[in-house]
């Protein structure tokens, strides 16, 4: 209180007097108020009780000045802290702590230790941590406060939680990653560096089977996977489950070049394949198009023939830079359906991508396993654009596949009504009317 007013006692002729300085407080930061009345006249009521309020003190808006704390008479209590007398001046205070520093909100399962590290309240963490704080507290997603201060990205409180012995391997309960892995998969370096020093496991893998080098690669965070790899993270560790995708192919995919070339400068395998699909680093970047790192793959010499990503997609700069390195227009086709990168462009509807690989000299007539044309291929899928551009390239308009259904017929069945008008203009054969019939029935009866 700043200011003392005498106050009449209904009971009493002499004045109350309030407290208005304190010899000695805590050291430490608190916040506290203590008001309090005393009666000089009644013997029985030189004994004062320190209440604290219900509410935790707010340390938003501490000061020195601040320090102040109030004495309330308060009957119910049976611990006596404070004793003065109406004629005495109040010289020590001894301060019983009766906050529970671990109390936590409903909602999420958080203390005043874990906001203030996912908040970077680097004063406060130390305050709570002298007085005792669970160091180990666990938030309703398990986070420690370890983990929130390395997602956020607070390198000191991390480094400061480590010192008062936070566990470094500590897993959030669901994805089972570590301080390192959300750090890494965050971009946050700082914290990763004090990591790193502090000896975190750089080989541990999350629930998704990802260490902390493939986390980095795959957010393309350069410093970091220098940071991992001179610490001597493995640099083509097969993570990803069954999948068996390398730092390097997680960089391609997401079309980070920097992070490609480190890799590939650290000595990462540029032809490693995944074990079940057998794609590589560049069929990778060719599938999500990613036309500077697919130019980068290929000056470094990655195998450009291995099957034909790029036509799925249509990514027609990726495939530019394909065939003006070299790449076989007609190259041998996927081993499992025979199809080759004009059957899949034209299947997609690519009709970009279609007109570059003609271009560069792809065989028109070229069938798949089924027998089918690109020409059939894009009228069974109502591709006009791409049915166009094959005839006037002079594709066979009366080719039919393995099944003898010609192209004409295949867009009839599925209803491809501009295609169907286009392409009666440009056969010389016409379905029968028994074929006509029995291919109505099957529409009707479906």
């Amino acid at each position: 209180l700043t200011h003392a007013e005498p106050i009449l006692h209904p009971q009493s002729d002499t004045t109350v007097q309030t407290v208005t300085s304190l010899n000695q407080v805590s050291s430490q930061q608190q916040s506290f108020t203590v008001s309090s009345t005393t009666r000089s006249t009644n013997k029985e009521d030189n004994h004062h009780i320190l209440s604290v309020n219900d509410r935790p003190p707010s340390f938003s808006n501490i000061t020195n000045s601040q320090h102040s704390i109030c004495c309330a008479e308060c009957p119910s209590q049976s611990t006596n802290i404070l004793n003065s007398t109406s004629n005495t001046t109040l010289s020590h205070l001894h301060f019983q702590n009766r906050i529970d520093v671990d109390c936590e909100t409903e909602s999420n399962h958080d203390t005043a230790l874990t906001l203030s590290c996912a908040g970077g309240h680097e004063e406060l963490v130390t305050l709570l941590l002298q007085r005792g704080a669970n160091i180990e507290h666990r938030d309703k997603k398990g986070f420690t406060p370890l983990i929130l201060a390395a997602t956020a990205g607070h390198a000191n409180i991390v480094a400061r939680l480590l010192e008062n012995g936070a566990n470094i391997e500590a897993q959030s309960e669901r994805t089972k990653d570590t301080a390192l892995s959300l750090a890494c998969s965050g971009g946050r370096q700082e914290v990763v560096e004090v990591l790193l020093k502090k000896g975190a496991n750089r080989e541990h893998r999350n629930v998704s089977d990802y260490t902390a080098l493939s986390l980095a690669a795959s957010g393309g965070y350069v410093n970091i996977i220098r940071l991992l790899l001179n610490y001597g993270a493995e640099i083509n560790s097969r993570t990803g489950s069954k999948l068996g995708i390398t730092p390097l192919m997680l960089a391609s995919m997401n079309g980070h070049v920097a992070a490609v070339k480190l890799l590939l400068d650290m000595g990462s395998d540029i032809n490693a394949q995944i074990e079940t699909n057998r794609n590589t680093a560049l069929t990778l970047a060719c599938f999500q198009g990613r036309a500077e790192v697919v130019s980068l793959l290929v000056d470094r010499k990655a195998n450009i023939e291995h099957r034909a990503k790029t036509a799925s997609g249509g990514y027609v700069d990726v495939g530019r830079v394909l065939l003006e390195r070299g790449a076989d227009v007609n190259a041998p086709p996927v081993p499992t359906s025979k199809d080759t990168a004009l059957t899949i462009a034209a299947d997609k509807g690519h009709h970009k991508f279609v007109e570059l690989l003609l271009l560069y000299g792809a065989t028109i007539d070229v069938r798949n396993k089924k027998g089918a044309t690109p020409l059939w291929l894009a009228c069974n899928n109502g591709h006009l654009e791409v049915v166009q551009l094959l005839v006037t390239r002079f594709a066979n308009p009366d080719s039919s596949d393995s099944r003898k259904v010609s192209c004409l017929m295949a867009a009839f069945r599925k209803g491809h009504c501009k295609v169907v008008k286009y392409l009666v203009r440009q056969v010389r054969q016409f379905p029968s009317d028994a074929d006509c019939r029995r291919l109505i029935s099957t529409i009707t009866d479906k």
